[in-house]
């Protein structure tokens, strides 16, 4: 049917091409005819019209010869005439330019004149003088301030290195004095401790209390009150052991001593006096190594001593009942026995002795060190003040040499500037002498130039005179020529006017005939295209056999039938796809869960871990913490008391605490390094918690952009490929076309367009023909502008490689999505602007002049059925 109606179509517009054609070749016949006829007429008025302008345009330049001569001859006389003029001109304004230099000249010199006395340097002379000798003085002035200043400065210095050196050496000492403190206190603390002075358990309160009720707690312990020869402290604390710790008693104490005993809590004391008996010492006993106490020497007097072990052997076989005798290393021997002190049983009296002459040297360096501190100290503010003193002189040295040194600039200043004045003086006075010669000069050479000046105007004047009789002669002669120049001009201009229209007639009459000859050539060939295309189509309507529309009709019904089997599948299969894909969602809900869990899990375990490690570490720091006091764990449990509560370790932590504190501080700047650190650490702590709170925000917003990502890009994909299915068939007249993903990932997958025309079996996109390219991709673009169809539709040239068969599909394709878009679309097939409502387009009826065509096809239809 389509067929039938195409050939019916192109045969009525090739008739009505024919008839156009027709029409057109008569019009331009009828101008190639006119043409002719107006040429024939033209061209002889042309050639006489073109001979009357030749001569009025001779009679035009003779004319103007003419005038030309006369104006020669005025311009001559003008030039003749301005000669004078400008002679008598130039003349005159130098006469009063001169008259005027005369007059300057004049005044000039009877100023130089009157000024020539005024200029006198004796005043300046005699001043400069003054100056001079003024500047000499301040001069000798400055320099003996500068050398008292030199002085002071180096006095300022010597006085600074010496206050330098001082502060130098009371840090020294107070450096020295704090080292000494510290030292002095811990060892206070160790014979505190070794004397069973420290605070212990309750029994030690007690025995405290007792000590302080009977006034016994101010009297010095026996150690602390020994002096005994160098290098026998550890002799003599063997020999005393626990009697260092004895309490000193005067003879008077001894009768309340017996009341006060029976009051003692329960733990061991001593206590040793003076009875004032006197104890006879042998020679080489102990008691001759100590000084004091006296009370020592009923203990001293039978303990001999020898200065090695073998000497002592040697004596031990001569001693008697009740001698013993000690070495210098600390080892005692009896008649028949002999004990050695080692390493193994120290105890806390040991080095008491040792230590009590520490302490009492390391005493008297402090107060020696005090003393010196306080002289250092006033010395060092007697250097200050003196600092200070000369500080001050020295800025006041300073300020009288800044003084001078400004008076001296002033006054250098004021020598250079009256020498300034002389010179400048002198100057014009020679000036003045320079100037009063020249000026008389030029006076005499302005009044010879002026009188000459006078002569010639004088001699301009009168050959003006004569000149302006010539001239009024010429302009008698210039009207006229001036006037028949103008009569030839405007005759000419008239002649030559008809001639150029004469002449653009004929050329307008020849561009027809030539217009005419080559459309009639052109329509020729047209009208010879149309009738064998005519019969071209004839012969093509009677050689076509239609097959029978009833059998196409049936295969068609068929064929949909199939279709819809096929469909109702597709659609159960989809179904199911969908089913899976849900299953597969609640899956992946579900490992997301699991994986979620293990991750609390794992973060769980890793901090159960840290803690774990943490308290190792602990472990092992307080184990290498017991190991560095070479205390055993196991010793340690057993000598704690099982009796002590909370309140005594920290009273006995308090003590420990107040001794450290007598130490001193040994680097506090550890805790405020701590401190800084501990806060940063908090800050990066806060830091890290806030990246992995926006590092789990970001990766949960981008699973969820892929997940609605590739939601989106399936629900489009599958209305896409929908709709090319039903697109496809409409646009090639059957054969079908789908989309298929590239890949698994919605995410990265690309997107492939399987298309089968009918009748073919295409394995590449090149076995395809243009046509066949062009529908597939309208297929495609139409399906995606169904999803998001904007207000309009731009198609250029779509349907330029379509046959007419493919382009009334695809304009069928356009009108129905015409009903929601609008479709603008550039085209040369008839076929496809029947489809337009608006028409608009360009012709060309002549060469080279283009016009616009608009039409309203839906009024130019109204029109044409009134």
């Amino acid at each position: 049917k389509e067929l039938e109606s195409r050939y019916q179509r192109d045969l009525a517009q090739v008739d009505e091409e024919l008839a156009s054609a027709k029409r057109h070749a008569d019009e331009d016949q009828k101008r190639l005819d006119e043409a002719n006829q107006q040429l024939a007429r033209l061209e002889p008025e042309y050639q006489q019209q073109n001979e009357q302008l030749v001569a009025s345009s001779n009679a035009l330049e003779e004319a103007e010869q003419q005038l030309a001569d006369w104006q020669q001859r005025w311009n001559q006389h003008q030039q003749n005439l301005a000669k004078p003029t400008q002679q008598a001109q130039v003349e005159r304004a130098r006469m009063d330019q001169l008259e005027s230099q005369i007059q300057h000249i004049a005044s000039r010199l009877s100023k130089l004149q009157s000024d020539q006395g005024v200029f006198s340097t004796s005043s300046y002379k005699a001043e400069l003088k003054q100056q001079q000798h003024a500047l000499q003085q301040l001069r000798s002035q400055h320099e003996t301030t500068r050398q008292s200043f030199e002085k002071s400065k180096q006095s300022y210095q010597n006085q600074l290195e010496q206050n330098q050196s001082l502060q130098n050496e009371l840090e020294a000492n107070r450096s020295q004095l704090q080292s000494l403190t510290g030292r002095l206190a811990s060892l206070e603390a160790l014979q505190q401790a070794g004397l069973g002075k420290g605070s212990g358990g309750k029994l030690k309160q007690q025995f405290s209390s007792w000590l302080s009720k009977n006034q016994l707690d101010t009297q010095p312990r026996l150690a602390e009150s020994i002096e005994v020869e160098s290098g026998w402290e550890q002799a003599l604390e063997t020999v005393l052991g626990d009697q260092l710790e004895a309490i000193q008693l005067d003879a008077s104490a001894k009768t309340r001593l017996q009341q006060a005993l029976s009051e003692a809590p329960d733990l061991g004391v001593s206590f040793i006096y003076n009875d004032g008996k006197t104890v006879s010492t042998p020679d080489n006993s102990l008691a001759n190594k100590v000084s004091k106490p006296d009370a020592l020497l009923p203990l001293l007097s039978h303990i001999l001593c020898a200065e090695s072990l073998d000497e002592a052997l040697k004596l031990q076989d001569n001693l008697k009942t009740g001698e013993l005798i000690i070495t210098r290393d600390g080892t005692l021997l009896g008649i028949n026995w002999l004990k050695k002190k080692g390493k193994d049983s120290q105890n806390q009296r040991d080095g008491v002795l040792a230590r009590q002459k520490e302490i009492d040297e390391i005493q008297a360096t402090l107060n020696k060190l005090r003393q010196n501190i306080e002289e250092q100290e006033q010395s060092l503010a007697a250097g200050r003040d003196a600092l200070k003193q000369r500080e001050d002189n020295k800025t006041e040295l300073q300020d009288q040499l800044n003084e001078l040194h400004r008076e001296e600039s002033q006054a250098q200043s004021s020598i250079d500037a009256t020498q300034n004045r002389i010179s400048q003086t002198e100057a014009n006075q020679q000036r003045i002498i320079t100037e009063i010669a020249e000026l008389e000069l030029r006076h005499a050479s302005e009044q010879e130039a002026h009188q000459q000046a006078t002569k010639l105007r004088n001699e301009a004047m009168a050959l003006m005179e004569t000149l302006e009789k010539d001239k009024t002669n010429l302009q008698n002669q210039q009207a006229p020529l001036q006037q028949r120049v103008s009569e030839e001009r405007e005759r000419t201009q008239r002649q030559r006017e008809q001639t150029q229209q004469i002449l653009l007639n004929v050329e307008t009459y020849k561009a027809n005939r030539l217009s005419a000859q080559q459309q009639l050539e052109r329509f020729g060939e047209r009208l010879k295209q149309l009738e064998q295309r005519k019969q071209n189509l004839i012969e093509q309507q009677s050689g076509e056999k239609i097959q029978n529309i009833q059998d196409l009709q049936a295969q068609l019904e068929a064929f949909l039938e199939k279709r819809k089997v096929v469909d109702e599948k597709l659609s159960g299969a989809r179904d199911a796809l969908q089913t899976i894909d849900n299953d597969i969602r609640e899956l992946e809900l579900k490992r997301h869960q699991a994986e979620s869990d293990v991750e609390k899990l794992r973060t769980l375990l890793e901090s159960l871990k840290l803690e774990w490690q943490e308290v190792t570490v602990r472990e092992q720091t307080l184990q290498e913490q017991l190991e560095e006091t070479e205390f055993d764990t196991e010793s340690l449990k057993q000598s704690l008391d099982e009796n002590a509560t909370l309140k005594t370790h920290q009273q006995a932590l308090e003590d420990v605490q107040r001794k450290i504190e007598r130490l001193g501080a040994i680097n506090l700047a550890a805790i405020e390094e701590f401190k800084t650190q501990s806060e940063r650490k908090v800050y990066l702590d806060q830091q890290n918690d806030d990246l992995v709170e926006a590092l789990e925000t970001l990766e949960s917003a981008i699973a969820k952009i892929d997940r609605d990502t590739r939601n989106l890009f399936k629900d489009t994909f599958e209305k896409v490929n929908v709709r090319i299915q039903e697109m496809f068939p409409q646009l090639f007249g059957g054969g079908k076309a789908y989309l298929e993903m590239t890949g698994d990932d919605l995410l990265t997958t690309g997107v492939s367009i399987m298309a089968q025309p009918p009748g073919k079996r295409i394995s590449s996109i090149h076995l395809m023909s243009g046509g066949e390219k062009a529908l597939t991709a309208v297929a495609l673009v139409f399906a995606i502008f169904e999803l998001n169809p904007a207000p309009f539709c731009m198609l250029d040239e779509v349907d330029a490689p379509l046959d007419e068969a493919n382009v009334g599909r695809f304009c069928q394709l356009v009108r129905k999505m015409s009903e929601q878009v609008q479709f603008i679309f550039i085209t040369h097939s008839k076929t496809t602007m029947e489809l337009a409502d608006n028409l608009i387009g360009v012709t060309m009826r002549e060469p080279g002049v283009s016009r616009l065509v608009s039409v309203d096809v839906n009024e130019a239809e109204r029109m044409a059925n009134e």
